[in-house]
């Protein structure tokens, strides 16, 4: 097998299908840019959101680039665009585990369990920052509301 030599550090992990078969896909470590900005828009939309969708799938798009299937040519061949993805990852299923493996690969803080703990901080900033908004666009009606109550 010739490794990609894009891929930084490569590494083997079986991906579960939804038939219970196992796939092998390859894992690339993600440059330190780019996976900043993987982690800045997956946390953006993780909120659910449908105009937040094409955000979503675009990351995913980019993840899938640092993924590589080994081919019986012995080459690997990275995963680089939707119809690419579509045809190595038989189901949406095993694309979830995929995108949840290269972020495990990539990030400490995705260890284990702690993928939930991560997100739900993420949540948690999210409602704290809306609680704080619907606070100061609700405050000129509540005055609006005062003056309309002494009249």
């Amino acid at each position: 097998m010739v490794a990609d030599p894009t891929l930084l550090n490569p590494k083997e992990f079986p991906i579960m299908c939804q038939d219970g078969k196992e796939k092998t896909l390859i894992f690339s470590k993600i440059p330190a840019v780019q996976m900043r900005e993987i982690i800045c828009k997956i946390t953006a939309a993780s909120v659910p959101d449908i105009e937040k969708y094409e955000i979503n799938q675009e990351t995913m798009l980019k993840m899938m680039a640092y993924v590589a299937v080994p081919m019986k040519t012995g080459v690997d061949l990275r995963l680089t665009t939707a119809e690419l993805v579509n045809s190595h990852i038989p189901d949406w299923e095993a694309l979830d585990r995929a995108e949840k493996c290269l972020l495990q690969y990539n990030c400490s803080f995705f260890l284990a369990d702690r993928p939930l703990t991560f997100f739900e901080l993420c949540l948690q900033m999210v409602k704290q920052r809306a609680t704080e908004i619907s606070t100061i666009l609700l405050q000129p009606l509540s005055q609006m509301e005062k003056q309309h109550s002494m009249n």
